[in-house]
């Protein structure tokens, strides 16, 4: 006579791939549990129970919440779970363009490192697409209102879809004085990743900018006060303005990768990276406006 197999949790976990902590979870919420517990207090599972958690980790997979995968497996209504495998089939179409849009980034890190790798730091023009800017500073002090903490929770999520940028400010013509604003961007074509409709988001529409790699040697101090990195790194980039007989037409956003990555020179000396892009326009008699 055939007997069904009972099968312990190791080998549950083993045929699942999920770890016994996993297995508790999903029993949280199912409301039949299709296994045993032998005298030794341990679960004993059968080809029925292994089905039930198989179905909940197939759901769970396919883009639902565990609640929702549970739920929907456990219904007798096959609407019900068609609708809930459509709702998973768009959180992993929204999961594949966050994916499309980190390799987007990530490529162009890797230029970012390629052109500092051949000795870069030469500033040119270029079109730069629109974007969106979370600034997430204010009176350089970090955004406490809780809905403004939620939003950069939100986009922090989404590294590296989105990335690190500044808004740099120059305080005084002569260049004495710099000033910054921390923050998010996230290219326009992928806005929709996360919430854009906040008075803390702006749009920045796209520009000819000039834009370059700069090497910016043993500079430490990134503080409002006394923000050496701008005066630096910009300072190459409005040099090449001022050659190129062109104007600043706005603020500088400024994105950097020395929070994430350091180089040494050939004299071992730390050095850290910055791209920078700068909103210009040729002179016409047009005022800088710095906000």
């Amino acid at each position: 006579m055939y007997k069904k197999p009972k099968i312990g949790m190791k080998d549950m976990c083993k045929f699942l791939g999920i770890s016994s902590a996993t297995v508790r979870l999903y029993e949280r919420y199912l409301r039949e549990r299709r296994y045993a517990v032998a005298d030794s207090g341990h679960r004993v599972f059968t080809g029925s129970s292994a089905m039930q958690l198989y179905d909940l980790r197939f759901m769970s997979k396919s883009g639902m919440s565990i609640q929702n995968a549970a739920q929907a497996c456990q219904s007798a209504s096959l609407s019900e779970r068609v609708a809930a495998y459509v709702d998973g089939e768009r959180e992993l179409a929204l999961r594949v363009e966050y994916l499309k849009a980190a390799l987007m980034e990530v490529d162009r890190v890797k230029g970012i490192l390629r052109a500092l790798d051949s000795n870069g730091a030469e500033f040119s023009l270029m079109n730069v697409p629109g974007f969106w800017y979370l600034e997430c500073e204010r009176a350089g002090k970090f955004l406490s209102d809780p809905g403004e903490v939620e939003l950069i929770n939100e986009w922090t999520s989404m590294v590296p879809a989105v990335y690190y940028i500044n808004r740099d400010v120059m305080e005084r013509p002569d260049r004495s004085s710099w000033s910054y604003r921390m923050g998010f961007g996230i290219a326009e074509e992928h806005a929709h990743l996360v919430t854009t409709n906040h008075e803390a988001v702006r749009y920045i529409p796209a520009q000819r900018c000039v834009a370059g790699v700069v090497v910016d040697e043993n500079s430490e101090s990134l503080t409002s006060t006394d923000y050496q990195y701008s005066s630096k790194v910009l300072g190459q980039g409005l040099d090449y303005i001022e050659s190129q007989h062109l104007q600043l037409a706005g603020q500088g956003f400024c994105r950097l990768l020395a929070s994430m990555l350091t180089v040494r020179d050939s004299v071992g000396n730390t050095v850290t990276t910055g791209s920078v892009t700068i909103p210009m326009m040729k002179k016409t008699g047009y005022k800088p406006e710095f906000a």
